[in-house]
C-alpha cells in the first residue's frame, strides 16, 4: 500500500526567473494558507553550500558568461573563493581536484575512441580539440569556430563521429 499524501500539504514545483538566473521554486502550501517557499539554484556546487545569495549569483554570472575565456573565468572564480571562509575554500580545492579528475577520465575515454577512428577523422578531431582546449579563447568564439569548422566537415566524418562518440556515457 503506497503512502497517501497529507491532506494538509500541497506541493508544486514551478520554474521561475529571478535576477536573470533561472531558479527552481518549490512551494509547500498548507490548507490554512501558510506558505513556505524555498528558492534553490540548480546544480549548486557543494563548495557554495552555506554561502550568501550574492556569492552564489556571482558564481553563476562568472561561469555562464560566454564573452570570457576559461582562463578569465578561472581567475574570477579564484578571486571569489578568496572571499569565502576557510572551510568553503577547502571544499573548493576538493571540487577542483574532483572536476580535474573527471575531465581527465573523459579525455582518456574520448582519446581511446578517437584512436580507433579513421585517419581523416583523427585529423578533424585534432583540430577540434585544439580549439576546445584553448584556455584563452572566449566561449562564444569557441562555439562559433567549432560550428564553422564542423559545417565544413564531410558527412562521412560527421557520421563516424556520431557513431563512435554516441557510445560514450557522458555524466
Amino acid at each position: 500500500m503506497s503512502p497517501q499524501p497529507s491532506p494538509f500539504l500541497r506541493t508544486s514545483t514551478v520554474p521561475t526567473k529571478k535576477n536573470d538566473d533561472i531558479t527552481n521554486y518549490i512551494s509547500t502550501i498548507m490548507k490554512n494558507d501558510y506558505n513556505i517557499s524555498i528558492h534553490m539554484k540548480p546544480n549548486l556546487p557543494f563548495f557554495l553550500h552555506g554561502t550568501t545569495d550574492d556569492v552564489q549569483e556571482n558564481f553563476y554570472k562568472i561561469v555562464s558568461n560566454p564573452d570570457e575565456s576559461f582562463q578569465q573565468k578561472q581567475n574570477k572564480l579564484d578571486q571569489l573563493v578568496l572571499g569565502l571562509d576557510s572551510k568553503n575554500q577547502e571544499l573548493y580545492d576538493q571540487y577542483r581536484r574532483m572536476k580535474e579528475m573527471e575531465e581527465r577520465e573523459k579525455r582518456e575515454r574520448v582519446h581511446a575512441i578517437v584512436g580507433n577512428m579513421s585517419n581523416k577523422a583523427q585529423a578533424v578531431f585534432a583540430k577540434l580539440s585544439a580549439v576546445m582546449m584553448n584556455p584563452t579563447m572566449k566561449d562564444i568564439e569557441r562555439m562559433k569556430k567549432i560550428n564553422d569548422f564542423y559545417n565544413n566537415v564531410d558527412d562521412d566524418i560527421k557520421n563516424e563521429f556520431q557513431d563512435k562518440i554516441r557510445s560514450l556515457n557522458w555524466k
